[in-house]
């Protein structure tokens, strides 16, 4: 018979401390156990810096006498509405549940792990694919993600994509017929899958990470399919879909002074089109979308005229540092939150920011399509505002500019010769005068159809007249 422990009050429990005779054989520190009576086998842990937890110790059912430690949850002095933290009292009474159901000859991990497994299959059973991604996945989404673009276009996959499909059915039901379904959607006349090249990728990641993340929680034991075993071989095309990876559609770097000669004539009055400001900036500056649209007065440095782009924006370990033209820092003084200078630079005339389709649609709004798929089969696409990044480049190579100074205009750092100027120069500003020069011709082309004519290249070679 075990000998039975002093019932302790909640005030001495309360003032148990952590001894510091409990260390190892090597003298490094380990928990604290106090028996604290009142139900057989319970006991307080206490750790060094004072953190608190109840234990229920019992003896294995093998028959082999090892004593088990069962967490019961952490310790409260005050009691609170937390199944978590426990009071003595509430600690004694779960501890005498668990004694009862090892007197029955089970083992009292086992039974609580069964009822956990059961009241998690429960709430599976009772919410929604939506429900779970919108309370619980998206949250950690958003917080995961540094760009809010990146959690924006995941939210809009599911919504458009996914909910409509699946969204109403259990987390714990979805099997691998509904993943199908969801890529399965037509679009005009055709499946999802057939339509877009990563569309259907990011249909199914989005929905394979929330399965995931319910498994990891509890809801669910497994997730019910897997991309390369189960749903790439209901579709014959997909393989042939994913190669089909073509280049943003750009405009002939020929027509560029027309087209911003009509974009600009959209902003009447001036201002009164932000979209249009901000793709200006963009196109002078190389920049992305969202570098473009998000970027914001604290990255603006007026005094040595530098817009310094953080490494969060473009997806590398360092900031980087971008030349303005004269053009480029007109528009930004004009924009209303110059008064101030703090914040996005760029918002809509109701001060949300500035949509990417706002940006991309401006092709199609102006009618200019890219000359010809680059497939050389398939007809011309619109130009969207990503594709002016190529303009630029082909551009600078129809002028001869110096190719590693055009690339790094345009942070372009695939290549290792690029990369190691980037390390020789690792503050951001490599080859900086270089790519100045180079934006600055760049304005007077696209501003005022102005080329280069009789001027030397930053390669070292004389231009022959355009």
């Amino acid at each position: 018979m075990p000998r039975t422990a002093k019932i302790l009050s909640a005030r001495a429990v309360s003032e148990l401390r952590w001894r510091e005779t409990c260390v190892d054989k090597q003298g490094n520190p380990i928990p604290d156990l106090y028996p604290v009576g009142g139900a057989t086998g319970l006991y307080l842990q206490v750790t060094k810096d004072l953190g608190r937890s109840w234990k229920y110790r019992y003896t294995c059912i093998t028959g082999d006498n090892k004593r088990i430690p069962m967490g019961l949850g952490s310790y409260t002095y005050k009691s609170v509405k937390s199944s978590e933290a426990l009071t003595l009292q509430q600690a004694r009474e779960m501890a005498q549940h668990w004694a009862g159901v090892r007197a029955k000859g089970l083992d009292p991990l086992t039974e609580r792990n069964k009822e956990q497994l059961k009241a998690a299959a429960a709430v599976a059973k009772s919410i929604t694919f939506k429900a779970y991604a919108e309370n619980d996945f998206l949250p950690k989404k958003r917080q995961e993600y540094k760009n809010p673009d990146s959690y924006r276009r995941v939210k809009q996959i599911l919504d458009e994509w996914v909910f409509p499909v699946i969204g109403h059915i259990a987390i714990a039901d979805v099997e691998r017929v509904h993943a199908i379904e969801v890529l399965k959607q037509k679009v005009d006349g055709k499946r999802l899958i057939d339509a877009f090249v990563d569309l259907p990728d990011r249909c199914h990641i989005y929905t394979s990470q929330v399965l995931r993340k319910a498994k990891a929680d509890g809801l669910i034991d497994q997730i019910p399919f897997v991309w390369k075993d189960d749903l790439e071989v209901a579709f014959t095309t997909l393989e042939k879909q994913k190669k089909k990876s073509w280049p943003r559609p750009a405009l002939n770097y020929r027509k560029l002074p027309m087209f911003v000669n009509q974009m600009m004539a959209l902003d009447k009055p001036k201002g009164a089109r932000p979209d249009v400001q901000c793709m200006m900036f963009g196109i002078l500056t190389q920049a992305r979308s969202n570098e473009a649209r998000l970027v914001t007065w604290e990255e603006i440095d007026l005094t040595e005229n530098v817009w310094h782009v953080p490494a969060s924006k473009y997806k590398s370990d360092n900031d980087w540092a971008i030349p303005l033209c004269s053009e480029a820092i007109k528009i930004i003084k004009a924009q209303p939150s110059a008064r101030h200078k703090e914040g996005r630079i760029f918002s809509r005339l109701d001060g949300g920011p500035i949509h990417d389709k706002n940006l991309s649609g401006m092709g199609r709004i102006l009618g200019y399509k890219e000359e010809k798929h680059p497939d050389k089969v398939s007809p011309p696409r619109w130009v969207v505002f990503n594709g002016f990044r190529r303009t630029f480049r082909t551009w600078a190579q129809a002028k001869e500019f110096n190719n590693e100074a055009s690339e790094l205009a345009m942070k372009n750092l695939d290549t290792a010769k690029l990369k190691q100027v980037y390390i020789d120069d690792s503050d951001g500003r490599a080859m900086f005068d270089r790519r100045k020069m180079i934006n600055d011709h760049y304005e007077k082309f696209a501003i005022k159809g102005q080329d280069l004519d009789n001027v030397v290249s930053l390669s070292g070679r004389k231009k022959r007249n355009s």
